[in-house]
């Protein structure tokens, strides 16, 4: 829009050029290829206009006989833009926060202005985009409205998206079961784990054996109880601890641990 601007006041240069009227500041060539600031805020007020105009046809024509949503916010018309009325005329703040432009809620227009102050403040929440946007607009219905266009961020929903949960499988008998069982005394059933290496030192502290360590690596064993989330650990000597004599020598070494079920 800021561009069709620049086109139309162009021709209004050369038009009036072409009569000798060409001494008016306003039909200047402008010495830079960017939009100004000028002719963007043009822009701006030319889309709102017309889209306050499309929705709001009776109010934008009398604003005295205005009892629709707009009744409330007692609008006032200026450079043929409806403005939101107050007590903050007064106050320091912008002219654009102290009578924000008006906005239909329901208009592609105001979804995109919604998305814009969403994603320039870092795709924050509802009531922090429609504070933002007040700064410059009034959307009718501004929380329906914002909300409608923040749940459709697909970069949000993809944040917010909520976890899967994996249903849990049943206990087993260990946990749950009774007496008639015979599994309810320690370390009935057990789960072992190792763990390391550890790098221990060997053999006597020498005066050589300080100046060259030399470093064996050790295992951990871990046998816990299901039932009544007990533990035991121990050392192992064995260099590999996934062999089957390795396992087999730790069980063994835990059945005959005082204390521990022969079990």
């Amino acid at each position: 829009m800021a561009w069709l601007i620049r086109v139309l006041h162009t021709f209004q240069r050369l038009r009036a050029t072409s009569r000798g009227l060409d001494n008016s500041p306003a039909m200047l060539e402008p010495k830079t290829s960017q939009t100004s600031i000028q002719e963007l805020e043009e822009a701006e007020k030319i889309i709102v206009r017309n889209i306050q105009h499309q929705t709001y046809p009776e109010e934008y024509c009398n604003l005295e006989s205005s009892k629709g949503p707009l009744a409330k916010l007692k609008p006032f018309m200026k450079e043929r833009l409806l403005r939101v009325g107050g007590q903050l005329n007064q106050s320091e703040l912008d002219y654009n926060a102290k009578c924000p432009m008006i906005l239909p809620g329901k208009h592609r227009i105001t979804d995109m202005i919604t998305l814009y102050y969403h994603l320039a403040n870092g795709h924050v929440g509802l009531h922090q985009v429609l504070a933002e946007s007040r700064q410059h607009f009034w959307i009718v219905g501004g929380i329906s409205s914002v909300r409608h266009v923040v749940q459709r961020c697909h970069e949000c929903r993809r944040w917010n998206a909520s976890v899967g949960e994996q249903i849990t499988a049943p206990l087993p008998a260990v946990r749950v079961s009774s007496d008639s069982h015979q599994l309810i005394y320690p370390f009935a059933a057990v789960g072992i784990d190792y763990f390391g290496p550890l790098y221990v030192h060997t053999g006597p502290v020498t005066r050589s054996a300080r100046k060259n360590p030399k470093l064996h690596k050790r295992y951990g064993c871990i046998f816990t109880c299901p039932r009544y989330q007990a533990m035991f650990r121990q050392l192992e000597t064995d260099k590999c601890p996934h062999h089957r004599s390795s396992l087999l020598l730790a069980r063994h070494q835990d059945n005959s641990h005082p204390g521990l079920c022969p079990n």
